[in-house]
């Protein structure tokens, strides 16, 4: 099962990593894109979705997420865009 949930993931991180990491684009613009990717991955895949959330395997992620969360892990990626987006003063309303 863990190789199949981190199958997945990186199945998850090919889809919303290249948009999270193109500095060219407007920040909103690149987490708008990834996000759209990750709900297009949910509806596509809805079985690899389920091995990555579902409260079942809820150990088994925590384990991965853990023990395997590297700097260009999707998860990663995600936070770096997050934490660029932080420090812009024309997004906070």
């Amino acid at each position: 099962m863990e190789t199949m949930i981190k199958s997945c993931f990186s199945e998850l991180d090919k889809e919303i990593s290249p948009y999270l990491l193109d500095r060219e684009g407007d920040i909103l613009d690149r987490l708008s894109l990834a996000l759209k990717k990750y709900l297009e991955f949910a509806k596509n895949n809805p079985h690899m979705y389920q091995l990555l959330f579902a409260k079942k395997y809820a150990h088994i992620r925590e384990e991965l997420v853990t023990a395997e969360d590297s700097d260009s892990s999707g998860f990663a990626n995600l936070k770096k865009a997050i934490e660029e987006g932080t420090f812009r003063k024309d997004l906070y309303f």
